[in-house]
């Protein structure tokens, strides 16, 4: 069995939904530290002008060090959703299949979600099915007993989901030996 494993993402890169075509079974990273100013809860989009970052704002600041992924509670004050969807209207309303794509907008700001995981598990997994990845089993490394750091860790998550195989982002060098 082929695995993917990482850490949920705010509309992650387009090579992460290659990464998880190649899956049959996912687990989502989500019992690892959060960091401020990661992928965790934010991206950039390119509109005409410049770059420009997206970032679901969250409760997560200096008192809780060692806060979990999973444990990240979205903040609310602000209308973000609306300015999230505002914002990817104007970068790429006059891009090839915008129309086919614009009901997608409203679909993935649609729920509100107390947790950022939660949050950006649910859009990540909309994105993929609409783009047609399917079958995969979706797990949270939260959910499995597994302990111990680094490939150890890796490998004790593999085996509690019966994988032989892993697939992973350049990023996963951080994490496991070669």
């Amino acid at each position: 069995m082929i695995c993917g494993i990482t850490q949920p993402s705010y509309l992650p890169w387009r090579g992460f939904f290659d990464l998880l075509s190649r899956c049959e079974v996912f687990v989502w990273f989500d019992d690892v530290q959060y960091t401020r100013r990661s992928w965790r809860n934010r991206n950039r989009i390119k509109d005409s002008s410049a770059v420009r970052w997206l970032s679901v704002p969250v409760h997560a600041h200096g008192h809780q060090e060692g806060l979990a992924i999973r444990d990240v509670r979205i903040d609310e004050a602000t209308d973000w959703r609306r300015s999230h969807r505002e914002s990817l209207h104007q970068a790429y309303r006059t891009a090839p299949h915008y129309g086919d794509c614009a009901p997608l907008l409203d679909e993935l700001y649609a729920d509100r979600f107390e947790l950022l995981a939660d949050f950006t598990i649910h859009t990540t997994t909309l994105l993929a099915q609409r783009l047609g990845i399917e079958g995969i089993r979706f797990v949270r490394s939260s959910e499995l007993s597994v302990s111990g750091s680094g490939t150890e860790r890796v490998v004790a998550i593999m085996q509690a989901v019966g994988a032989e195989h892993l697939v992973n982002g350049p990023t996963a060098k951080a994490y496991t030996d070669h």
